[in-house]
């Protein structure tokens, strides 16, 4: 059972919430724009209207509050409500609050939801009652342009006359004129509309399609979207929400208009029925049933209005597959019960991740995944643990005494050393307070040290000790990194030459971390560092799109040069990677064939039924891929076979002595010559003399790269070598 609602900021000391504000504005802030745009309804009350050019309305208070807590300028562009939803596709503005559907997600990224109404149908007095959506077969029904109401009715298949209209009043007014017999619209602003305009509609039934609001970005602002939900968050833990709140409610809540109208139909029905009846019993009945409709109605709302805000606060605080409280609401949780432990007891965090969840997900689908997420959620639950959590993916949390934290566990799955048929393969990583530390955050910090120890090393339980300690500067090479988003991330490019024609092919993009404070960083050093942490994706994004608008512009100039970047196991494998090239391929009218992608020998190998599924999707969208750094891993080309890639590139572990090392100087003929037999094109790695070179060309290699034929170069710099096919002398940077 999930306890009943009670606002988070209740609990929060004034110190604490400066806490909760720091990190927000710290972690939230970076490479946001300078001035946020919203964009929304110019006729909307009270959500968002213009009243004499200046914009009004919860929303507009609500985004007001958001970019004063996270540090940015505000713009409000409010007009017709399709202009709105297309601006935002076209980046023209940056936010506009709607309503959430499963459509819209697949469309935009949404924060959590802040707010929900229902919708109602609307008509003129005298015009046929009807009390659902469905009951609008064969009437003309007005409804706003690419509004919600109108992507329902077509997916509920209800054949109705649609009359478009740009926004609520509108619609409302084609109602009066007789141009339809109904409008179908969200009910808050059209009771509000109805009575700032004394227009004479009335609702023909109860309120449905109760949904829920929600800030939505474009796709391609991930960063905005998380800054968005951050600051969000934060408005909810300080209290900034319920105060703004507070100022619309009278306008916001049922009450305004139905709650008032239904007692006001009441208290006339009833005196009417007083009067009346001395006119008989038939109709005093017929009046007592109106009045029981009424009643019946205002009920039906209300309940509808208390679920609604049980949903908001449950999406926004419990994970979806598991049920349980998610990663911000167990950290709240835990940050409010760990002043109320008794200084004498020891309490331990146990992080525990589920060894089987991603071999589950790459063999039976996400589907079998999220069964397995749910029915070790419900496990947990029915452990008498202190407080248990969702933290994202695999990971869970729990909190117990430190005596009995391991036994409980065990009783899930017993002793995992000694039963290996266990349904559920965990690693645990613990933290005991108040030992190993006295906040929240440092006692889950330094229980996911102990954790990423344990997945390591393949252990099943890791407590906590200060020898799991990473490096410090590793540890403040990810701190950095997180705050500021990769701010000095960027890509340079080595030539690749055909070494039949000696025309340069293509470039690889390599990226580089220059940081104010860390200086040069080499990416040996960062990217494991990164993956581990979790962040890679930030700089797949950002190589995807400097190779794809690098690549377009030497084509537009008349030097095509496709670019490949190097992609992670991780990113092949999640469920952005196919997202982010067709952006970029859109963001800057690239084509395909500007970019290839680059895959390790060991990730083709891991999960290799999920990665053929993910190549062949790259392969039907025209995206070329590549097998990098093999020789290293664990395929082998026959393998490779089955898998729909282009290129094969030896590793320059092979390339840099095959001329006095037998051995790899085999192995790179054989591959060279088993690679043709299997139509894949190859390249060698790391040439560095004009020997190895020509020994390569005379072997049979298609492609080569290294320093021989050029040091990476910035953007100019391989434009001017692509004019005058000549290598160029600028070093940008030893590092490969």
């Amino acid at each position: 059972m999930r306890p009943a609602f009670t606002p988070v900021s209740a609990f929060l000391k004034p110190a604490t919430v400066s806490v909760l504000v720091l990190l927000a504005s710290s972690f939230a802030s970076a490479n946001i724009p300078e001035t946020v745009i919203f964009g929304g309804d110019a006729a909307y009350p009270p959500l968002e209207w213009n009243e004499e050019g200046i914009p009004q309305g919860f929303h507009v208070d609500l985004a007001r509050a958001i970019a004063t807590q996270g540090g940015v300028q505000i713009e409000h562009r409010l007009g017709d409500w399709p202009s709105a939803i297309q601006a935002l596709e076209s980046g023209s503005v940056d936010v506009v609050p709607m309503f959430w559907s499963v459509e819209r997600a697949q469309k935009f990224l949404f924060t959590p939801p802040f707010f929900s109404i229902d919708h109602a149908i609307y008509a003129r007095e005298g015009t046929a009652s009807v009390s659902s959506a469905a009951e609008l077969e064969g009437s003309s029904v007005a409804v706003e342009e690419s509004s919600y109401a109108y992507r329902q009715l077509q997916k509920e298949q209800i054949a109705t006359d649609l009359s478009l209209a740009p926004n609520t009043l509108e619609a409302l007014r084609d109602v009066m004129t007789g141009k339809v017999d109904y409008a179908l619209l969200a009910a808050l602003p059209a009771d509000h509309l109805i009575r700032l305009y004394d227009l004479d509609l009335r609702r023909t039934g109860p309120p449905f399609w109760s949904q829920s609001y929600a800030f939505a970005v474009s796709k391609d602002q991930p960063q905005l979207a998380r800054w968005l939900t951050d600051n969000l968050n934060t408005s909810f833990t300080t209290g900034r929400y319920d105060a703004i709140y507070q100022q619309w409610e009278p306008q916001l809540t049922p009450s305004d208009r139905t709650m008032n109208d239904s007692l006001r139909m009441l208290g006339t029905g009833m005196g009417l029925l007083a009067i009346l009846a001395a006119l008989g019993f038939g109709w005093s009945w017929t009046l007592s049933r109106t009045v029981t409709r009424r009643t019946q109605a205002l009920s039906t709302e209300l309940a509808l209005r208390r679920k609604a805000e049980e949903d908001l606060f449950n999406s926004a605080s419990y994970d979806v597959d598991s049920n349980l409280p998610n990663a911000r609401y167990f950290t709240e949780t835990l940050t409010l019960a760990l002043p109320r432990f008794p200084k004498s007891t020891k309490k331990q965090i146990l992080l525990i991740q589920l060894a089987e969840l991603s071999r589950v997900v790459g063999t039976l689908g996400y589907g079998e995944g999220r069964s397995l997420v749910r029915d070790f959620g419900d496990q947990l639950q029915a452990v008498p643990f202190e407080l248990c959590g969702h933290l994202g993916r695999d990971v869970f949390a729990v909190v117990a005494d430190k005596d009995d934290a391991r036994k409980q566990l065990e009783t899930l799955y017993g002793d995992q050393d000694n039963n290996p048929h266990s349904p559920f393969h965990m690693h645990v990583g613990t933290a005991t307070w108040p030992d190993d530390a006295q906040t929240a955050a440092e006692l889950m910090r330094r229980a996911e040290t102990a954790l990423a120890h344990g997945m390591a090393r393949r252990q099943i339980w890791v407590d906590y000790h200060i020898e799991l300690e990473p490096d410090p500067i590793d540890l403040q090479i990810v701190r950095e990194f997180r705050v500021s988003q990769g701010e000095g991330l960027h890509a340079v490019f080595q030539p690749q030459q055909d070494l039949v024609t000696g025309l340069v092919i293509g470039a690889e993009a390599l990226v580089r971390w220059d940081h104010p404070e860390l200086g040069t960083v080499s990416p040996a050093k960062f990217i494991p560092l990164l993956e581990h942490a979790g962040l890679i994706g930030i700089v797949t994004e950002r190589m995807i799109n400097e190779a794809v608008r690098v690549s377009t512009s030497l084509r537009r100039n008349g030097t095509p040069c496709p670019i490949s970047v190097n992609v992670s196991a991780s990113d092949l494998l999640g469920t952005h990677l196919v997202d982010t090239i067709t952006m970029a391929l859109g963001r800057f009218d690239g084509l395909p064939g500007d970019l290839k992608i680059e895959l390790t020998e060991t990730s083709v190998a891991e999960q290799p039924d999920l990665m053929c599924d993910v190549l062949q999707v790259l392969r039907e969208l025209g995206v070329a891929t590549a097998v990098d750094d093999f020789g290293t891993g664990y395929a082998s080309l026959s393998y490779l076979s089955v898998f729909p890639v282009q290129e094969v590139k030896i590793d320059q572990m092979f390339i840099r002595d095959m001329l006095t090392n037998a051995r790899n100087f085999s192995i790179v003929r054989s591959t060279i010559s088993m690679g043709g037999e299997l139509g894949l094109t190859v390249v060698a790695e790391g040439i560095e003399d004009q020997e190895t070179l020509e020994a390569l060309r005379a072997a049979g290699c298609d492609c080569a790269q290294g320093f021989w034929i050029s040091r990476p170069l910035d953007e100019t710099g391989l434009a001017r070598y692509l004019r005058r096919g000549a290598p160029e002398v600028v070093v940008v940077s030893e590092c490969c």
